[in-house]
């Protein structure tokens, strides 16, 4: 419920995720053995083209090491990747020829089996969780990125949770502002469907949401943001403007502090997005 954590109990929904959007986990904690809820080949199949009878056959009650299989060449599996197993490592490893080859070859490690009831494992996979910043850094802003997905959608969630991640990267600085700018368009558009009348006021001849003057304006006019509220809107959609997609190449470059500072205000502009959308829906 707090959009940190997603459980799939099944392998095709699970596998449709790692086919789909491996890139947007920070880790894996995987059953090898995935069977018990039932699933057919037609299901894999349509998910992953690459699945075939052979690999059905080999893969089944031991679904988790397909999982691993589709990773380990394209992620860091020894950082990510974790298997909670009724058995000890080398219980597991016993008939494994091919996860003793990974480990064999550094891809891999035994250490990545966590054995259920086991405090030291378990101990040593909260430690895990605890100390990926990702997941720390999404558990804490969790309020603002839940207010997106829930009204927005994932893209939404996702590119905040960007911006945020990349806030300090100076190589980041003008894609983050595009970013900004692409959420706080997407907000008032989501309020010209919602918000009474605003739609016969801040669109343009196109159909398009005026981001700037009109809108914020008739905003505070009408009493839905306060003079803070009204001066981040400006804020936003000015630097994002000025310093993002129309910066011109003479003007000095925006700052990784000036990033956090719109960040700020884009998180305040998110909450009073909450509070509209539940007044209004």
């Amino acid at each position: 419920s707090n959009n940190v954590i997603e459980v799939e109990w099944r392998f095709p929904d699970a596998l449709r995720k790692i086919i789909q959007s491996a890139k947007k986990y920070d880790l894996f904690i995987v059953d090898r053995n995935l069977s018990e809820q039932d699933y057919e080949y037609e299901e894999l199949k349509a998910v992953d083209a690459l699945y075939n009878k052979a690999l059905y056959d080999g893969f089944f009650e031991r679904e988790g090491d397909y999982f691993l299989h589709k990773l380990i060449y394209d992620n860091d599996v020894i950082n990510k990747f974790y298997f909670l197993t009724a058995y000890s490592a080398s219980d597991e490893l016993r008939n494994s020829e091919d996860i003793k080859k990974f480990i064999d070859f550094g891809k891999f490690k035994d250490a990545n089996f966590i054995e259920k009831g086991n405090e030291t494992h378990i101990d040593r996979l909260r430690d895990v969780m605890k100390n990926t910043s990702s997941i720390e850094l999404r558990n804490a802003n969790k309020l603002y990125l839940n207010i997106l997905f829930k009204f927005l959608g994932e893209e939404a969630d996702n590119s905040f949770f960007k911006i945020i991640k990349e806030k300090d990267n100076s190589e980041q600085i003008i894609d983050n502002l595009m970013k900004m700018r692409n959420i706080y368009e997407q907000i008032l558009r989501k309020c010209t469907k919602i918000i009474p009348d605003m739609r016969n006021n801040c669109l343009d001849d196109r159909g398009n949401v005026i981001l700037s003057g009109q809108t914020i304006e008739w905003l505070k006019n009408n009493q839905y943001i306060s003079n803070m509220q009204r001066d981040f809107f400006f804020s936003i959609v000015k630097n994002t403007r000025d310093q993002g997609s129309h910066r011109k190449l003479e003007e000095s470059k925006s700052t990784t502090e000036a990033i956090i500072s719109l960040i700020y205000q884009l998180k305040d502009i998110t909450f009073w997005f909450d509070g509209i959308c539940k007044k209004c829906n």
